[in-house]
Parts: C-alpha cells; structure tokens; sequence
C-alpha cells in the first residue's frame, strides 16, 4: 500500500507554466474589459488576450486531468478514499475562495448583502450552488463563477471513484464530447427555436456552462488522466514535441482569428455556442497532452522560480478582480500601466494567500487524510 499520494503538479511539472498562461489571460481580460480599453490590439499575437476566456476551458480541463488522476490514487489506496479525496479538494477551493470573496464584498460595501435576497446570496455561496440561479452566479466577485461549477464536479467524481478505473481513455473522451454537445444544442434549441429567447439573452450563456455543458472541457482532462494511469503516454522527442507544438498553435491560431472575426454572430448560431465549445475542448485537450509529453531532458530545466506563477495561479484567479476593481477606483493608472500595476499587485497577494493560507491548509488537509488511512489500516490489520 502507497504511503501518500503524489501530486500531478510534482510528476508533471509543465502543468504549471500553462496553469499560469491560463491564469494571466483572464487577468489582461478581464483588466481590458473593466477599463474599457478600447485601444487593446485586436490582431497579431496580442489579440489572444481578447478572448482570453477560452482559458477557463483550459483551466476546466486541467482541473478534469488532475482531479482524476488524484481520484484514481487514492482509490487505489484504499480505505475511505472518498473522504480523503473531498477533504482536499475542499480544503483546496473553499479557504480561499471564501476569503477573496469577504475582500470583494467589503470592496463593494456588502451591496449584495443588503438587497431582499441576501440570504439567498449567502446560502448558495456558502454551499457552492449559485451557479444553479441567473440571479446568484456571478453576483460575488463575478469572474470565480468556475468554482461553484468545479466544486460540483468534484462531487461527481467523488461519486464516481470505484467506476474511474474500468473506463477506457478514447470511450470516456468521445462520451463526455457527445454528452456536453448534445446538451448544449439541446438547451439552445429549446430557448433559441421554441421559448424565443433574443440571441444575445444572457440565459442562453448561463445554461450553457452549467455541469452538463462542461463536461466536455472537464471530461477530456479526466479520459488523459485515465491514460496516464495506464501508462499510456510517455514523453515525445524533441522534433516530434517542436512539430506538435507547430501543428497546434497553427489550429489555435485559426480558431481564435475566427472568433475575432466572427464573434458577433457568437449568440446567433448553433455552431458557435454549441459546436465550437467541442473544438475548444479538443484544442485545450491538445495543449494538454503537449505539457505531459514534454522531452524529459526538458522538463528537468524546469526551475522552481520558472514554475512558481503557476503554483500560485488560484489565488491570481481569485484575486485580481478585486485588485483590478480598487486600482481602478483609487488610482488614475489606465491601459499598460494599469494592467502591469494589477499583475503586480494580484502576484504578490496571491503569494502571500498561497504562503499564509492555502498551503498550510493543504498540508493540515493532507495530514489529515494520511489519519484517516492509517485508522482505517489499524482496523484492517486488528481484524
């Protein structure tokens, strides 16, 4: 019997350079969107920047391959693998997230506490369901609207932990894709072609990344997880990774120009609401499967003060609406300036939550479950 379970981060130390892409895209979106910054590029290598939502899927499926492969190890311990795995993953998401979300609302002087539906507000926050109402889902620091989703996610793979090692990477890959697009035309049909809802109704959005709608970005994480498990990747040779690299950042590019190009038309199509999620799913899959095949001569160069964004990438998530929102209230920094001001100042408070909070709770949360394993080891041999 294992002793303890390893961390993804540590086996796959990649993780974390696209953990941090991921990251700082939302950061530069989110600052170019609440400045109003109209003059941000809009072509060439910069203009990634203006759909850099497209990093959520891309943390979702992060999130699908490492949660699984978490899952899959304490499974294989033994014991009540369930409950240590909910511990951490609790432990991980709700510290934090609680705190960051107490910064925003005393930023916005508790407005959404004092409106008639606070206790609904304070209810679906504190048990990670406001997702479940339009009128709750973004209404506390609203770019963390991921979490309440991530967290329900993690429930079901809770549930469905003694099943996670029978299944085949390629069937559950191909079963979530056709799973979230079936429910994702399903729920578009139904508001765009029979309730007549506008194009551009925000319900057709909020419906649309609900669970089902993400398990595609969540699933194919978790069908490489399962390929991992078996051993079923190794690393790439240099010119095979460098050639992968090409070919994938060829199609990325030509997906984010059509998005550009095309974006407009985003609410009105089936195509784009529906069926370019799919893709997206695939692309981030990609991208994936590149940081886990990555030469290992390469991986070894991979200093700590290289990985260290990534590390800290949670707490940048969490943090840098809140950061973005007070420089913009309390300071008359605009566009470059701004943006660098808020990356600074979301970097060296998401270090001191990593440092003062989230890692220590980790390390209580992983204590913890090396207990429960060893009580439930104590009976096992006292039997």
């Amino acid at each position: 019997m294992a002793s303890s379970v390893s961390s993804p981060s540590r086996d796959y130390p990649a993780l974390d350079l696209v953990r941090a892409f991921a990251a700082f895209s939302i950061v530069v979106l989110h600052v170019v969107a609440m400045s109003q910054w109209e003059s941000f590029p809009h072509s060439g290598p910069l203009a990634w920047f203006r759909v850099g939502f497209l990093s959520v899927d891309l943390f979702f499926v992060l999130s699908g391959f490492v949660i699984t492969l978490t899952a899959l190890r304490e499974q294989a311990i033994g014991g009540n693998a369930r409950g240590r795995f909910l511990l951490r993953r609790v432990a991980r998401l709700a510290p934090a997230y609680f705190v960051s979300s107490l910064a925003w609302l005393a930023l916005n002087d508790f407005a959404v506490l004092k409106q008639p539906d606070a206790w609904v507000q304070a209810l679906t926050h504190l048990s990670f369901t406001y997702n479940f109402l339009p009128s709750t889902f973004s209404a506390i620091n609203g770019a963390t609207w991921t979490i309440g989703i991530e967290m329900q996610l993690y429930v079901l793979v809770a549930l469905l932990m003694p099943l996670l090692g029978r299944w085949r990477a390629a069937r559950l890959g191909v079963c979530v894709l056709l799973l979230a697009l079936l429910y994702r035309l399903g729920s578009q049909y139904l508001q765009s072609g029979l309730m007549g809802l506008a194009p551009a109704d925000s319900q057709l959005w909020f419906f649309s990344v609900q669970v089902p709608g993400m398990l595609d970005v969540f699933g194919v994480g978790a069908a490489l997880a399962l390929a991992v498990h078996r051993a079923e990747l190794r690393p790439r040779s240099p010119a095979v990774w460098l050639l992968s690299l090409f070919l994938l950042l060829a199609w990325s590019a030509s997906l984010v120009s059509a998005l550009l190009a095309d974006g407009e038309f985003y609410w009105h199509s089936y195509f784009w609401v529906s069926g370019f999620r799919t893709l997206v799913a695939g692309t981030v899959l990609g991208w994936l499967w590149l940081a886990l095949v990555v030469p290992a001569a390469w991986v070894a160069r991979l200093g700590a003060w290289l990985r260290y964004p990534g590390v800290i990438s949670y707490g940048v998530f969490l943090w840098h609406v809140p950061v973005a929102q007070w420089l913009l209230a309390h300071t008359s920094l605009r566009q470059w300036p701004l943006l660098w001001a808020c990356i600074g100042v979301t970097g060296a408070v998401a270090a001191i939550s990593w440092h003062v909070m989230e890692k220590p709770i980790q390390a209580w949360a992983r204590r913890r479950g090396k207990r429960l394993r060893d009580d439930v080891g104590e009976r096992v041999r006292g039997a």
